[in-house]
């Protein structure tokens, strides 16, 4: 049976149960997947390539800071919590209210900064008349640090249903603001980062209720600089991996706006964004592994993350087959057919997108072992390779050039991960990638669980 704080039992989730509780954690997401779908639709049909080019620009720069800020304690406090779990310390206002104070005062002068450089970034982007907004933008930035710091809490203390209710209803609440001000105000990019700039604060407050509704103490303590120095001591480990993989995964957005303009980012943004759909599953079975393992010897954990990845990896395959198949005609269909030429691009990104499933998984299993360090080191690799094949194939190529050197970089960084794991634990390649027949009938068995669920609560709706 799988407990919950808040429940009395302080045990957490157990190992045999980080599988079904990944396939609900995804299920979940599927929300938050179409939300956020429709938001990149609305975007794209009342903005055109060129407006939401833009928009995506404005969301991306206060999000690359917010990350680079951060400093790794969103991730910390999962570790350490876990670690309090083991051990049966309680040390969670002291970690919560620590990483707040943090990020309120990281994020204050982050925002300050680029509200005053606003208008030779806006330049250097291709923005253009967006300057004032992207002084607007930088007010993400602390809001973003401080509801990653909650996400994450809710994550380290195995509240699986709560972080995934939040992160649905910032999305929900995005779209919300999204048709008001974007369709229905007419304020375009800047109305879009005003909407993004509402859902999180109310997020926050929501993140706030939760927390209190499980039982932590909200009122804020004073700072501990000594916990603060353990969680720095870890999350910087994992910090530079952080940057760089966010780098990674959207400095080509960059290199395409700065290259070839606003239009053309808006179409890569599509592919992009459909193409990264296929992480949501490995991402789950990550996000779950990451703090029930937490705290846990490597050899009663290490099969678990195996089978996870297997399993991952074979249903991202499944979706990038499918996705491939079905692009050519939804893409126009759904985001309109300025939007058609998204296609070719996500063919050459889906492989790469494939490759770092083994990534998204197994690096949590590595930083649940206390080797943060790990993504740093995958990241700075994917990172050269992002540069180096965008500066020589964007200008060459265009968008096919872009989505070439994210495919290459995904792939090397899956690849890294994938070594070191087998490096650490010892096992073989099969043990990660080659499906197993148990593989598939729990698959199967999830499956059919899940729709005679949907069944039963349909019949009982019903009959209410």
């Amino acid at each position: 049976m799988t407990t919950r704080p808040g429940d009395g039992n302080r045990s957490g989730v157990p190992v045999e149960a980080v599988l079904p509780e990944g396939i609900r954690f995804y299920a979940a997401r599927l929300a938050h997947v179409g939300l956020t779908f429709a938001v990149a639709v609305l975007l794209a049909r009342l903005l055109g390539p060129d407006g939401k080019g833009a928009v995506q620009l404005l969301w991306l720069v206060p999000q690359l800071a917010a990350a680079v800020l951060i400093l790794g304690l969103h991730q910390a406090n999962v570790y350490l919590l876990g670690v309090d779990r083991e051990g049966g310390v309680t040390r969670e206002p002291q970690l919560l209210w620590n990483g707040l104070y943090a990020c309120a005062v990281l994020g204050a002068a982050g925002a300050v900064a680029i509200a005053v450089g606003r208008l030779p970034l806006a330049r250097v982007l291709g923005l253009g008349a967006e300057a004032s907004a992207l002084g607007l933008a930088a007010v993400l930035i602390p809001l973003t640090m401080l509801w990653t710091i909650a996400l994450h809490f809710l994550l380290g203390r195995l509240a699986f249903r709560e972080r995934n209710l939040l992160e649905v209803t910032t999305t929900a609440l995005l779209a919300v603001a999204t048709a008001v001000l974007v369709w229905g105000a007419r304020l375009g990019a800047g109305g879009a980062v005003v909407a993004r700039i509402v859902a999180l604060a109310i997020a926050l407050l929501l993140a706030a209720w939760w927390l209190g509704r499980s039982g932590l103490r909200m009122r804020p303590v004073p700072p501990v600089p000594r916990l603060l120095r353990a969680a720095l001591g870890y999350g910087m480990r994992s910090q530079a991996g952080n940057v760089l993989q966010m780098m990674n995964l959207r400095l080509d957005m960059l290199f395409v706006g700065g290259f070839l303009g606003t239009t053309e980012v808006g179409i890569y943004s599509v592919a992009v964004a459909v193409g990264e759909l296929l992480w949501f599953l490995p991402t789950a079975m990550g996000s779950v592994l990451f703090p029930t393992i937490a705290g846990r010897d490597m050899e009663r954990s290490s099969g678990v993350a195996s089978r996870a990845c297997r399993q991952a990896l074979l249903l991202t395959g499944l979706g990038a087959a499918a996705m491939a198949i079905a692009g050519r005609w939804l893409l126009p269909l759904v985001f309109g057919g300025a939007f058609a030429d998204a296609w070719i691009p996500l063919l050459v990104l889906l492989p790469g997108i494939v490759a770092l499933a083994f990534h998204r998984v197994l690096i949590f299993a590595l930083m649940s072992w206390g080797r943060p360090q790990e993504m740093s080191y995958a990241a700075l690799l994917a990172l050269v390779v992002t540069i180096v094949l965008d500066l020589l194939l964007i200008p060459r190529w265009g968008i096919l050039g872009a989505a070439a050197a994210s495919t290459l970089a995904y792939a090397t960084c899956g690849g890294y991960t994938a070594i070191r794991f087998l490096h650490v634990t010892g096992t073989a390649w099969t043990s990660i990638c080659v499906p197993r027949r148990a593989d598939l009938c729990e698959l199967w068995d999830h499956a059919v669980d899940s729709v005679r669920g949907a069944a039963r609560g349909l019949r009982g709706g019903g009959a209410r």
